[in-house]
């Protein structure tokens, strides 16, 4: 203890705190080993002033980890700092951040349903491509593969999600959730929606071996309601916890305990998403593709799990890493609106229109464009953007009317693709 008064004293233990806690880091025992620490200071030392700093900030969870120890969380000043930048809005308030009910709200909306459907089931290794997939939700054909079945599980228990906003939480809402994610989709039907009955274990198949040993199911139903109570908490100034965080903690704790045989990651970033679209002042991180962030970090995504299981079940590392991931993705979709009005400009320009395109059609006709043989129908259409059939019919005639779409009539029904002058102009656009 007297080295590490000492550390604060000399001004080096401001330079290890700052290395250690930092604007998008927590450093665990086995990264701060390899850094390079101020001269004369052991890596032990470093770590045991960070161990004291962080207790100062700690906050015992209602949670318990498998082994029955209580789940902690440690908000660190750089933490607290992404949180009310996230709160601000940050790029997105300065970049024409649409309504969520604006037509072009509704349209983001639906784009990242879609896409959050797609990233959640290839997080657990489903191998469709983003392109195979968006055609599988645009044709409102039935699912042929398993793998196609979990990604349309996925953007119909969106759908479904959004009729139960305002209701509290309950294990059985979170049971009806999974069974809607995991139809069609297990060895086991009768294991869709209800809480698994025997031991399993989370193994990491790059290196064969287990990474988590899950609670035994003796436990499961007490831990359900646990969370149903913590994610429906009323807000207490003497006790206030951030809703992100709140909500984040909601999926590590559902990953954590692993309640079902399978579907857990896919029900724990549901309730996530639950969670925040609940909360009137973040209408727009509904708009963003926080599954498709986790896809492309799917490492760092399972290493924040382990971190915080060997460091004394702290959270704070999941956390961290979720937080840094909303502010990646609330960065490139400020960046995507701006492309976003500048393709509705162009589209307007090339196709000399004189009259409007509902945000829906100008979506349609910028997809057929780089989607030359792509196939449209009332069904999909209607389906993609959560639509009545009358409002894609009038969509898709409107476009017939103008010439971008040509109709013919199989024994499925009509089905529409680019005509002549989208065909076209598609052409001039292909590269050589």
């Amino acid at each position: 203890m007297k080295q590490v008064l000492r550390l604060q004293e000399d001004g080096a233990g401001e330079t290890i705190l700052r290395l250690a806690d930092g604007r998008d880091r927590y450093l665990h025992w086995e990264d701060l080993r390899r850094r390079p620490l101020p001269e004369g200071v052991e890596p032990e030392t470093a770590w045991a002033l960070i161990q004291w700093h962080r207790i100062g900030q700690l906050r015992t969870l209602p949670f318990q980890a498998p082994d029955g120890s209580p789940v902690r969380l440690v908000l660190t000043d750089p933490l607290r700092a992404a949180l009310r930048r996230i709160d601000l809005g940050g790029p997105l308030r300065e970049s024409g951040l649409p309504a969520a009910d604006d037509p072009a709200g509704v349209g983001f909306l639906r784009r990242a349903v879609v896409e959050e459907a797609i990233a959640s089931s290839r997080i657990e290794g489903v191998r469709t491509t983003r392109a195979e997939a968006r055609a599988l939700i645009r044709s409102g054909r039935s699912p042929a593969t398993r793998e196609e079945r979990m990604i349309l599980n996925n953007f119909r228990v969106l759908e479904w999600m959004e009729d139960h906003l305002e209701e509290a939480l309950t294990p059985e809402r979170i049971l009806e959730a999974h069974a809607l994610i995991t139809e069609g989709t297990l060895e086991d039907p009768e294991d869709c929606g209800r809480l698994r009955s025997g031991p399993v274990h989370v193994e990491d198949p790059a290196w064969a071996r287990v990474v988590h040993q899950p609670p035994p199911a003796s436990e499961l139903e007490d831990r359900l309601q646990l969370l149903c109570d913590f994610a429906n908490e009323p807000e207490d100034d003497a006790d206030y916890l951030h809703p992100l965080v709140r909500a984040i903690l909601l999926h590590y704790q559902l990953a954590l305990d692993h309640p079902f045989v399978d579907g857990n990651g896919r029900t724990a970033r549901w309730l996530f998403l639950w969670s925040v679209a609940r909360r009137p002042e973040y209408p727009w991180i509904r708009f963003l593709r926080i599954s498709r962030r986790i896809e492309a970090s799917r490492r760092d995504y399972y290493r924040s799990f382990e971190l915080a299981a060997t460091d004394a079940w702290d959270a704070t590392y999941f956390v961290r890493h979720q937080v840094t991931l909303l502010e990646r993705e609330m960065k490139s979709f400020a960046g995507f609106l701006q492309k976003r009005r500048d393709r509705d400009r162009r589209l307007r320009d090339e196709l000399r229109l004189r009259t409007g395109l509902h945000p829906r059609q100008l979506q349609l006709v910028d997809h057929a464009l780089r989607h030359r043989d792509a196939v449209f129908t009332q069904a999909g259409h209607a389906r993609y953007h959560g639509i009545s059939r009358p409002t894609a019919a009038r969509d898709l005639k409107g476009l017939m009317e103008l010439g971008l779409l040509s109709r013919k009539r199989t024994a499925a029904g009509f089905v529409y693709k680019a005509a002549g002058r989208l065909r076209s102009l598609a052409r001039q656009r292909a590269p050589d």
